[in-house]
This record gives C-alpha cells, structure tokens and sequence, in this order.
C-alpha cells in the first residue's frame, strides 16, 4: 500500500512539473504584428506575425544582429521592431553612406541595413542600453524611436 502511495505522489509530482514547466514557456513566448504598410524591417522580417521569445533580461542577452520588439521610451504604448546594431560601449556612427560599428562596417549574415541619408555622429552606447536601427529606417514609421535603448524596453528577441 505504501509503495502504490508513493508511486502516486511521485506521479503527481511529475505531472505538476510539467504543467509548471510549460506554463512558464508559454509566459515567455508571444507574438508581435508588424502592420503591413510598415516595411522597416523587410526583406528580412517583411509585413505578418512573428513569435517573440521573451528570454531578455538585461542588454548582456543581446548580441549585434538580434532583431528585438521594444517599447521605446518616447512612446512606451507601442511596440516596435528594430535590429541591435551596437551593445554598451560600443561606438556608432553613419555618414549616410555606411553604418560603422567600432570604426568597421557594421555586417550580420544576411543583413544590409540602409541608412541613405541618415547621418549618425560617433555615438558610444551607454550600459545597460543597446543601440537599435530598423533594416530600412527610411520605412521606420517612427525615426524618433530608434537608437539607444535601455534594456528595460525590450520585449523580447523575434523569431521568424
């Protein structure tokens, strides 16, 4: 009797793991709509729905090529979609020709960020912030929501 009690609690035990365990992935995963007349971040992450992975707890999670949603700070209410170019004390900069990172041009797999026309003076990114562009800034709705961010406004990292 004791040994059929006992496989019982462990059952139980098991079970209750799991449950535990898949409610907190759920927790971390959402998803993100990046509206349709918005292409700021095509051709990489065109216009649709796309699972966030709500796995960001500090700017130290983040590495140059994640493409993260945020809330920035000049419009917390909204989220946004926009890649990290830079982390804290890394220095940044465009002349409207060329986005360079640490003096070098900024490259990720698969990525060319645009930035025709958008002049960035040597920028160093402060702790705890990463620096974000939008693939096509010139698509970005909201300019004025890019570049440094602190990681507190991170959502989370895209997945496509």
């Amino acid at each position: 009797m004791l040994r059929e009690d006992l496989f019982r609690i462990l059952k139980f035990m098991g079970v209750l793991v799991a449950v535990i365990a898949v409610e907190q992935f759920a927790k971390r995963m959402t998803r993100v709509e990046i509206a349709g007349d918005n292409d700021s971040m095509a051709p990489a992450f065109p216009p649709g729905k796309y699972r966030i992975e709500r796995d960001v707890r500090s700017a130290d999670d983040l590495k140059p090529g994640d493409v993260v949603a945020y809330f920035p700070p000049a419009r917390p209410s909204e989220a946004m979609v926009a890649r990290v170019v830079a982390k804290a004390g890394q220095e940044v900069e465009s002349d409207g020709k060329e986005l360079k990172v640490d003096g070098r041009e900024f490259s990720h797999p698969g990525t060319k960020i645009n930035v025709a026309k958008r002049k960035i003076p040597p920028t160093r990114v402060p702790g705890g912030c990463v620096f974000l562009l939008a693939d096509n800034p010139s698509g970005a709705i909201d300019m004025e929501c890019q570049g440094i961010v602190p990681s507190r406004y991170i959502w989370g990292r895209l997945k496509g």
